[in-house]
């Protein structure tokens, strides 16, 4: 038997998650460009015997570089002033991107599950169907 409440409760709750799945998926269809990677900045040292940075009393920087994983290792990729804006940006649409990647499979996840709920609420007991 159909137990009517609930059922009316998982298809409104399936309509939400649906809508919002809507939205998180506009974003992975913009088509922006994505750079994979995060950007860092760092201090270094020198290697100069005579810098003060030998000591340890202070390092250059900071230096900016684009962090990524290549064939399972980190990689750091130096990042001119004048290319800084553009690979900020880049980057950040790789990460916002992830982001919308993430929720769009947690959103699936709960549809899913009420799906199977909804199909529990809907079928009906073989005795009950010949009766």
């Amino acid at each position: 038997m159909v137990a009517t409440s609930e059922l009316k409760f998982c298809q409104e709750a399936m309509r939400r998650l649906m809508l919002q799945r809507a939205v998180w998926e506009g974003v992975l269809l913009e088509g922006a460009p994505l750079l994979k990677g995060s950007v860092v900045q760092q201090y270094k040292q020198c290697g100069k015997k005579n810098c003060s940075c030998a000591a340890g009393a202070h390092r250059h920087g900071p230096f900016t570089y684009l962090s990524f994983s290549d064939q399972g290792r980190t990689r750091m990729r130096f990042v001119r002033e004048a290319q800084r804006g553009r690979v900020v940006f880049l980057a950040e649409n790789y990460r916002l991107f992830r982001h919308a990647r993430a929720q769009v499979v947690k959103l699936n996840r709960e549809i899913m599950d009420l799906t199977n709920r909804i199909e529990r609420l809907r079928t009906v007991d073989s005795a009950e169907a010949f009766s």
